[in-house]
């Protein structure tokens, strides 16, 4: 999964087969908090987009990350 700044836009949170886009558009220079969730219980991506939950996607097919992933 990985977030960008969409060319529609908006905020995306991507899985290989689906991604979660947000309704607020990034605004250059301002800090925005940014969390990508997938919830297996709910079988979603969600995308909140500082604080709040901007978007929520079926992904029933998921893909184990192949990487470490580093903060």
């Amino acid at each position: 999964m990985r977030e960008s700044v969409a060319r529609e836009g908006s905020w995306q949170l991507w899985s290989p087969v689906t991604r979660a886009l947000s309704y607020s558009v990034p605004e250059p220079g301002v800090w925005t908090h940014l969390v990508g969730v997938y919830e297996g219980g709910r079988n979603q991506l969600v995308l909140y987009v500082d604080g709040t939950q901007e978007a929520g996607v079926n992904d029933t097919n998921p893909v184990a990350a192949q990487v470490r992933v580093l903060l």
